[in-house]
């Protein structure tokens, strides 16, 4: 896997999952982006939840993503332990689970389930609400602008490791996701301001009982079950945050503004064109051992060649060229034009530096003579 690890990347993520949907082929790219999650569930290095959590709802998928979340979200509550990384703990799966139960209940008049859970995302992800509104273009109260979680970050540098992955995944969930968002502006907004104000329920014309109460007025351990959730996973495994720089570094043409959020030591790691930070559990046979050996590997000082191999050099030459006279031409044509460049290249910057002085010395001549001429009159 360690070494097909290129091929998985651009071919898969970058050039099919991505490129397939600038094209308009969603259902393909959701069909890869699952594919490539099927592959390796339990960190997820090429980050492909974050990608599904808004194909499915493009793609005509919301009972797959609404299966997805529950199977897991069971799994947690119950006695038996999942090993894979759990799709319902992160914030874009948590706002696109609602809107996938509204999407399916588009043909009844009552949306009590999806609203009750567009009410626990925003209360255990309230970062998304305001870049999310802004992509809408949705005016929100200065009670929910003024609220401290409701706060835009533009880079991590003020943050801590588990609030800056959160927000980084805050902002792509809204860059992705905001298409999907548009025609569901209204039921967003309505949802947003009466988690944030309970007295004003924008839910009269319907049996939807009073939300919970916003985290802006009291905030409930089970409330923030999911976040603590979230933020114990973030911090104790660094390789599923391996994972989301990885993502966001692979795509970089997409998300060149997010890079902000990626740690300076993350960006300095060494990494390949097509894959600038491979997954820190990458095994490869390409180490010390095997390039052992071999002379210019990339970086350092060349060593100088032997007695031998400068001897072997000419042998090859001669074989190449048997001609002796035509071969010392050619070798002593090439010494010349070698000096004769580096000469050159050597006396560049004095031609240009004495063109400057002339051009200087000629202006100053100038402006005396005028002077000279105007002290005559």
């Amino acid at each position: 896997m360690a070494i097909s690890l290129p091929f998985f990347d651009s071919l898969f993520i970058y050039f099919y999952t991505s490129d397939l949907q600038r094209r308009g082929c969603i259902r393909t790219a959701f069909e890869f982006a699952r594919l490539l999650y099927s592959l390796e569930p339990w960190t997820d290095p090429h980050g492909s939840l974050l990608h599904l959590d808004q194909l499915a709802i493009k793609a005509n998928m919301a009972q797959w993503l609404v299966d997805v979340y529950d199977a897991f979200n069971k799994n947690r509550q119950g006695t038996e332990t999942d090993a894979r990384l759990d799709p319902s703990l992160l914030p874009g799966w948590r706002y696109s689970h609602a809107l996938a139960l509204h999407v399916l209940e588009r043909n009844e008049s009552d949306h009590v389930r999806s609203t009750m859970a567009l009410t626990e995302a925003i209360q255990d992800f309230p970062t998304i609400v305001p870049l999310l509104a802004d992509k809408l273009e949705i005016s929100l109260t200065p009670a929910v602008r003024s609220h401290p979680e409701c706060r835009i970050e533009v880079d991590a540098r003020s943050l801590s490791k588990v609030d800056g992955v959160l927000h980084l995944l805050s902002h792509l969930y809204a860059q992705r996701s905001s298409g999907i968002w548009k025609d569901h502006a209204k039921w967003f907004s309505e949802t947003v301001i009466s988690t944030f104000n309970p007295s004003v329920s924008s839910h009269t014309h319907t049996s939807t009982p009073p939300p919970p109460p916003p985290p802006s007025v009291v905030v409930s351990p089970t409330l923030w079950r999911r976040r603590k959730a979230f933020c114990d996973l973030v911090d104790s495994s660094e390789d599923i945050i391996w994972s989301f720089y990885r993502h966001v570094l692979v795509l970089e043409a997409q998300s060149r503004q997010l890079l902000g959020f990626v740690p300076q030591d993350v960006m300095k790691e060494k990494g390949l064109s097509c894959d600038p930070l491979p997954p820190r559990q990458a095994v490869t046979r390409y180490d010390e051992t095997f390039f052992e050996g071999i002379e210019d590997r990339g970086g350092g000082a060349r060593r100088s060649k032997t007695r031998r191999e400068r001897e072997l050099d000419r042998r090859r030459l001669a074989q190449m060229i048997p001609d002796a006279g035509f071969r010392h031409q050619l070798e002593v044509g090439l010494f010349f034009f070698f000096v004769f460049f580096l000469s050159f290249f050597c006396l560049l910057p004095w031609i240009s530096f004495c063109k400057q002085a002339k051009v200087r010395m000629t202006v100053w001549v100038g402006r005396g003579e005028g002077v000279k001429k105007k002290m005559r009159f």
